[in-house]
Order: structure tokens, then sequence, then C-alpha cells
């Protein structure tokens, strides 16, 4: 176990098997400069399995070596027919572990040491990862072209040994599964690889995205089989998905899915501008945002982005979304309709947000001022959308009401209020025989033009 400055635990290891008996007399600890810690303890009864370890002899000592995460690294015993107590462990500064301890009964045969009777002590000094006497040296595993299902696992044989290497290559599983893998263990799969001395690689495949895998390398000849240290890598994830999109601008047609790519949103004129937020569905994921067409530019996960003008018309926002394994891609698109303003005034039937005096202006109609922007927007709201759908259509109306304030100022205007100039106010029934009487009716009211508002 390992406590932190303030006694809180952040991990514990087990060493445990079926009738497992620890003796309590023979544990020792060390650390190197490192913070590795260096384990030693004897045990009687059955193999370990947790992790795995077989027992040599009626009584064996274990070593064993743990990262400063809690990892075991390597771990080993030394036994025989009799009896093997561990007294004491330390590291030197080359990394070779010193071993004390006391044997009875009969000679270690790993490593080879004769009995000389009574309880003959024992200092065996080694360096890590440990072999067979007369096996291969094999180096720190090497793990490199990681990808979200696959990798390329190696290693090093540094020294044949005592004969000609007849195999090498990497064992690896699921470290949930499996933390020390070995030939045969649980959940274990080994890829020989071709070659005797020198770097050797294996290629790996069917990975599981963001599974952590453990892994080492051997190299076996008549002498024996060498490990390395075991190690760790974890797969990336290839989840390239969001698992929210949002837009201030409006409600997304149809509502957010995360696998439907393409999206509508049809805005009114007076919405310019709209932001956009995009959350990844996995936190390692890269979220990126292009802008009818521009450069894509990094947006993060979950924050809005900046303001993004809106022109009149269709707006393409497009959201690339990477995976974590820098391979998997996928974007999502909400072409985004913003109304012109002559729609916007054809639409305009005295509900909703009025029509402002700019809207006008943008449509291209004139002679709308503010003092009267009420009245022509009440005759509007009178019109049905499909005869107010032109910029004509719009002028025409608003030239009629000016002509009817002008009338009912006491002026004349130029040319003289028509029966189409009533019509285009959604005035119906007026003829040529009626329209003077309707003229005179018009300029008998106030001449501010609030009668005929």
């Amino acid at each position: 176990m390992r406590l932190d400055a303030n006694g809180t635990s952040q991990w514990a290891r087990a060493f445990a098997g079926a009738d497992v008996v620890i003796d309590g007399n023979g544990l020792d600890l060390t650390l190197d400069a490192n913070g590795h810690g260096f384990i030693t303890g004897s045990w009687w009864g059955g193999d370990l399995t947790t992790p795995a370890l077989t027992r040599r002899g009626n009584m064996a000592s274990l070593v064993a070596k743990i990262s400063p995460a809690g990892h075991v690294e390597w771990l080993d015993s030394f036994g025989g027919g009799g009896y093997v107590l561990s007294r004491g462990v330390a590291v030197d500064g080359s990394g070779q572990m010193v071993f004390v301890g006391s044997a009875a009964s009969a000679n270690l045969t790993y490593p080879p040491l004769a009995y000389l009777g009574a309880d003959s002590g024992a200092v065996i000094r080694r360096a890590y990862p440990f072999r067979e006497n007369g096996a291969p040296i094999v180096a720190a595993p090497t793990v490199t072209g990681l990808t979200a299902t696959g990798a390329t696992l190696g290693a090093q044989v540094t020294d044949a040994g005592s004969s000609a290497i007849t195999g090498r290559g990497v064992v690896y599983a699921a470290t949930a599964t499996n933390a020390y893998p070995r030939p045969g263990g649980p959940g274990v799969t080994a890829i020989a690889a071709s070659g005797t001395t020198g770097t050797f690689t294996a290629p790996v495949t069917s990975l599981a995205p963001s599974t952590s895998y453990t892994f080492a390398a051997y190299a076996t000849t008549d002498a024996g089989t060498s490990f390395t240290e075991w190690a760790t890598l974890t797969t990336p994830s290839n989840v390239s998905t969001l698992s929210s999109l949002s837009l201030t601008a409006g409600s997304l047609a149809p509502s957010f899915s995360s696998d439907v790519d393409a999206y509508s949103l049809a805005v009114p004129y007076l919405t310019g501008t709209t932001t956009v937020t995009a959350v990844a569905a996995q936190a390692q994921a890269g979220v990126q945002l292009r802008f009818n067409g521009g450069a894509w530019a990094t947006l993060s996960s979950g924050v809005a982005s900046g303001a993004l003008a809106l022109a009149v018309g269709s707006n393409v926002i497009e959201v690339l979304v990477t995976a974590q394994d820098g391979i998997s891609q996928r974007t999502y698109s909400v072409t985004v309709t913003r109304r012109s303003a002559l729609t916007e005034l054809a639409r305009y039937d005295g509900t909703g947000a009025a029509p402002t005096l700019a809207m006008y202006g943008d449509a291209g109609v004139t002679g709308v001022t503010a003092e009267r922007l009420a009245s022509f927007n009440s005759a509007l709201a009178l019109i049905p959308e499909a005869a107010s759908d032109s910029v004509g259509e719009v002028q025409a109306m608003v030239d009629a009401y000016l002509r009817v304030f002008t009338t009912a100022a006491g002026g004349t205007p130029t040319p003289l209020l028509s029966v189409a100039d009533l019509e285009a106010l959604g005035v119906t029934g007026a003829t040529a025989e009626s329209l003077p009487a309707i003229r005179a009716a018009i300029a008998a009211t106030a001449d501010d033009g609030s009668g005929v508002e």
C-alpha cells in the first residue's frame, strides 16, 4: 500500500493464491532513487495467482519490483527442494537487487546454490528483469503505432545467452483481465516474432478502443525463457460523435441525435447572429467549426463559439469531430436559413414582432417614417402574404398610404388618390364614381392623419 503525505491511500496491491500462507518474519521493502519499491517475503502452500508466480520448493521466497503507481513490473521466486526464508532486500545504484535469506534441508535449484547444512545463509545479487541461468537477455518492451484497435509491440534481445534463440515474441492481455500476462494465462495472447538477437516487433490487432492492456516481451532458448518487465498501454478512443449540438438562433430540425448528421433551422430576418455549442461524446475528441466554407477553427467542447453573422438566405455551419485516435471523424452540418426583410414584411399579419423602420429600408421600400411606422404596419397586416411578397407591392401600399395622409392634411397628392391605391391598402368596393366622395371624406379628417390611421 502507498500513502500520501496526509495518510490517504493511493493504491494497494495483494499477493495471494489458494492455500497460500505468507510468512510474516521475512517481509522487507526498500525503494530506489526513482520511487520503485522492491519487496521480498516467503510463503508456502499453493502457487500465487495474484499475481501469478510458481512456488519453488516447500517454502519459497519472492522478490518483486513495484512501480510508483503500484504496478508490478516483475516478480520472481527463489527456491528448491527444501525451504528458503527471506531476510531482506536492497538495490544498488545500477539497479541490481541484492537478496539476503537462509536455506534449509536441500540445495536451491533456482538459482543453483549448494546447501551447506543447518540453516545456510544465502546472498543473491541479480540484475533485473530476471532471467534463468544462461537464458537470453531481453530489453524493456516497446510500443509504437498505437491506434484504437492495434499497435506494434516489440523489444530487443541483447544477448542470446548460452544457446541459440528458438523463439521470441510478445504476450499481452487486457489489464482488467490479467495484469501480469504470461503464456497460457487467463486472457493472454502470445504473438511470435521471427529472428534471433536484435530488435524485433510484432503487430497486434483486434484491440478494443479505450482499453488498458499489459504486455511483455520474451525470448526462449534451450536454457529457458526470459521476459521483460510488464508495461502498459491504453488504446485511444475512436468515438467521433457529439452528445449535444445547439444554436442560440433556435431549435434544430430534426431534434439532435448523435447518429444524425444533417439539420436545418429557419430564423427571422432580425436574427442576425448565432453561436454554436457542441459537446463531444468522448472527452478526448477534438471539435472544429467551419462557417460558410471558411477555414476550420478549433471549438472547445461544451463552450459556445463566437457570434457568427448570418447572411440573408442559406448559411452552412459544419462541426467536425475527430476521435482521440486521430483517424475516426464525423461531420455534422446545420443549414441556417435567414429570412429576408421582404419575406418578413410579407409574412406579417399583425401578430408577433412588428416590422421595423430598418426592415422596410433593407427590403428596398422607401417613404416609411418612424412617425407613421405603426400605420404602415397596420395596413401591411391587412394585406395577404401573396399580395405583399414583392418590393413593388409593398411600395404601392406605402405610396397609397402617403397619398391618404396628404389628402387628410388638405393637400393634393400627385397623382391623386386612386381606386388602385385603396386596393393596395386592402380597401375593396371603391369605384371611380365613389372616389370623389371618398377623397372628400378623408380630407374632412384631422390634418395630423389620426383619423385615417
